[in-house]
């Protein structure tokens, strides 16, 4: 185990780029959840790159693209330095990683785009919308057609994550107790992975999903699931982990 990086703030979402070269993540320079940024780590130097500086656009969770070259987001614009009222809720946003381009993908009327996924062929991202009184799991094309509500009504269900394969997406159901569940990419067949366990969690590009787990004396740890819920496997305790992504 090491640390990659350590600025002041706080960080969450690591995500790594394709060529496992950079890490992008969710970054909190107040720790107050508030004027959220992307920001773009080159692993061997060292060297941040703000996204949401270079493009005016406050952002949470980014995902990246297969080939590398865009970030998915879920972003609402800037105005002299706060979130811009005209851009609300937050939507999913496309960026080039170099910030030379962006588009909003997703209309207003949706609801607040949280925790987008990119789909390991490059056609499709999943996110999570909330709208009360829940939260709802949803796809659309990288283009910004064909926008499909995959679970509605099942309750606090979010944090989408897809199969190495594309066929299959895994997201979690908070509730009385946790768990996460699966289902086929278009929303059909949905049904329970595994209980006691939650998001924040992860998939693709492994085979196993990452998920936080409760491990002795309540302390929240990090264990790899078997996507057909058949063993879990503890990585990390002792000390309060979460954010787990594969490494390609």
């Amino acid at each position: 185990m090491r640390q990659l990086e350590k600025a002041a703030g706080c960080k969450q979402k690591p995500m790594w780029s394709a060529d496992g070269r950079r890490v992008a993540f969710r970054y909190m320079p107040q720790c107050d959840y508030r004027h959220d940024q992307v920001v773009l780590l080159d692993v061997a130097s060292g060297r941040r790159f703000n996204l949401s500086r270079k493009l005016g656009v406050f952002g949470t969770s980014p995902s990246w693209a297969p080939d590398g070259r865009s970030l998915a987001f879920a972003g609402q614009r800037s105005k002299r330095g706060r979130p811009d009222p005209n851009d609300a809720p937050a939507g999913l946003y496309i960026a080039s990683v170099d910030g030379s381009r962006y588009r909003r993908v997703t209309p207003t009327d949706v609801g607040e785009v949280q925790y987008p996924a990119w789909s390991p062929d490059g056609a499709t991202i999943a996110f999570q919308v909330s709208r009360p009184p829940g939260f709802d799991i949803y796809s659309v094309a990288a283009d910004g057609s064909d926008l499909t509500p995959l679970v509605h009504d099942q309750g606090l269900t979010e944090w989408p994550m897809w199969s190495p394969d594309g066929t299959q997406i895994a997201y979690g159901v908070e509730g009385a107790t946790s768990g996460l569940w699966r289902m086929a990419a278009d929303g059909s067949g949905k049904h329970e992975i595994r209980s006691g366990v939650g998001v924040p969690a992860n998939w693709a590009p492994g085979a196993w999903l990452i998920a936080n787990c409760r491990l002795h004396a309540n302390q929240i740890g990090l264990c790899a699931i078997a996507p057909d819920g058949s063993a879990q496997l503890t990585l990390l305790a002792g000390i309060e982990a979460g954010f787990g992504a594969w490494k390609p």
